[in-house]
């Protein structure tokens, strides 16, 4: 019987989106009052050469980087109460996104940019919103009596943490992103907040491949599919050829140097692997 051998790629690792998607970080902003007022500067990630961004006499805090690098959200009570405003990565630009008497503060970027999770007080209470990046569109997500804040969005853009005191003192909660199945997460008497996601990992998709036979002179080839083992080491590829119908098999151990035929046909493209946690 003929024996199929698929195309792997050897040395594939699991990288951070960040080091996929992105260059390297190379500024980190952060709230300081050392011109005698709170302010947004930033600075190199080696702490090097401070940039005071905000340069006003409000109180101006609580940096947010949008997704790709180029807009910070933070809040501001320059107009008399707790706004959320957005500017430039140079501190150009400042819009206003929030126009409410009551206070909008902790402003945190969907992973797509499109939208901005924010923790308000127009209700009468702390509640978590979503709006449109570019202020638009306000939505009560949390809509409980109880006070919800500081909210967290997932890296796949799924769900948002916030912390709440709807259980009499404060837990950490997930809710999905159109306000449905919220999720006490801690469920400890103890004072549980700051709700922080890992990272998505990125791993590289294995691109459309060819098998080959190595075992006799057949000059036939067959189309195959592939996906990711669950250790993320190896593919399960299946081959399709019409005389034998759909086999999978999966890369070979390292030193079963029979099994293995590497070459790609195809260049890797990148997706987004699953399962972020949460650390509070």
């Amino acid at each position: 019987m003929k024996r199929w051998i698929a195309i792997i790629a050897a040395g594939v690792a699991l990288a951070t989106a960040a080091q996929v998607d992105a260059q390297p970080a190379s500024k980190i902003a952060f709230e300081s009052d050392r011109d005698g007022n709170t302010e947004i500067y930033a600075m190199a990630a080696d702490g090097s050469n401070p940039v005071n961004l905000t340069n006003h006499p409000a109180r101006d805090g609580f940096a947010a980087w949008s997704p790709d690098g180029t807009k910070i959200a933070f809040e501001t009570d320059r107009d008399g109460n707790q706004e959320i405003y957005v500017m430039a990565a140079d501190g150009s630009n400042p819009l206003r996104l929030t126009s409410d008497p009551a206070n909008d503060r902790f402003p945190d970027w969907s992973p797509d940019g499109t939208k901005i999770a924010f923790e308000t007080e127009r209700d009468g209470f702390p509640e978590v919103y979503v709006m449109a990046a570019d202020g638009s569109d306000p939505v009560n997500l949390t809509n409980h009596p109880a006070r919800d804040g500081l909210p967290s969005w997932s890296p796949d853009g799924a769900r948002i943490a916030f912390i709440s005191f709807r259980d009499g003192d404060w837990e950490v909660y997930t809710i999905n992103v159109d306000g449905t199945d919220p999720v006490n997460l801690t469920a400890n008497p103890a004072t549980d907040t700051g709700p922080a996601w890992s990272p998505l990992l990125v791993t590289q998709t294995p691109p459309p491949m060819t098998a080959f036979p190595l075992f006799d002179d057949v000059e036939e080839t067959a189309s195959t599919t592939a996906t990711w083992t669950p250790d993320a080491d190896t593919w399960e590829v299946t081959t399709a050829a019409a005389h034998s119908g759909n086999r999978v098999w999966s890369k070979p151990p390292v030193g079963d140097v029979e099994e293995r035929f590497l070459t790609l046909s195809a260049p890797l493209d990148l997706s987004s692997a699953s399962n972020p946690t949460l650390s509070f």
